[in-house]
């Protein structure tokens, strides 16, 4: 696996100082995983948020949380039917704490946990990100100690190497993996593997502007970038030489 000691600690420093702070998003937080501990439920936080605490640490912070539950979809939406926005494809919910986002699911529910050979379980839930910048989830049951129940797949080497890769090919909305993938590799300065690259040369090609613009209204609640941006980095992509990552520039 690697030793990667340093990120590690400092996803764990990051992880703490959020925990502590007084910030919006850091309440929200708390809120939530106080609401699931009173049930006696375990909970994990996944992929992006861990990935920008240890990216960008908590200046830039994480704005979007992502929570799995072992529960069922029904438990889950009464114990937040107060808070919720709407429910998600995947019998998720979209929640609002107090103005602060959050997207919460039960973790039997996730895609590749019903479509895959990948026994339900926090172990494995990392192996079910399309991106292996996204393969990392931690324990919220015990804070302060999530170094004890930490599960990754992948994710300190692609930190470590810079690098956007595909860590489970198999995904329902190939289209918004291309946008994701394009978007997450510019917010990073991340290089893109060749994997990835064959990946949007095979489903994006035919993007146009308007689906690009609906994709990231519909994943993002508002467009991230130009649509007319992304569609030029589609095209680079499609023009590049095979056999060698790319970085996707500011």
């Amino acid at each position: 696996m690697g030793d990667f000691a340093e990120l590690r600690n400092k996803l764990f420093d990051g992880l703490s100082t959020l925990m502590s702070s007084e910030s919006p998003q850091a309440d929200a937080l708390r809120a939530i995983c106080s609401a699931i501990s009173s049930k006696g439920l375990r909970a994990v936080l996944f992929g992006g948020a861990l990935r920008d605490l240890v990216v960008f640490g908590n200046k830039q912070g994480p704005r979007d949380f992502d929570i799995v539950v072992d529960v069922n979809a029904e438990e889950l939406f009464d114990l937040f039917h107060a808070k919720v926005l709407r429910r998600t494809r995947f019998g998720g919910l979209h929640i609002l704490h107090e103005g602060w986002p959050l997207d919460i699911w039960p973790l039997e529910r996730t895609w590749a946990f019903q479509h895959m050979a990948i026994a339900p379980s926090f172990e494995n839930l990392p192996k079910t990100t399309f991106l292996n910048v996204e393969a990392v989830a931690v324990d919220l049951s015990n804070p302060g100690y999530w170094e004890k129940a930490l599960y990754e797949d992948g994710f300190f080497s692609a930190i470590a190497h810079r690098t956007v890769e595909i860590n489970l090919p198999e995904n329902p909305f190939p289209s918004l993996c291309v946008v994701r993938s394009l978007i997450t590799a510019w917010k990073l300065s991340f290089a893109i593997d060749e994997k990835l690259a064959n990946y949007i040369r095979r489903y994006g090609a035919s993007l146009t502007l308007p689906e690009i613009d609906r994709i990231q209204n519909e994943h993002y609640g508002h467009p991230q970038l130009p649509s007319n941006l992304i569609r030029s980095w589609v095209d680079d992509v499609l023009k590049s030489s095979t056999g060698s990552a790319m970085l996707i520039r500011r």
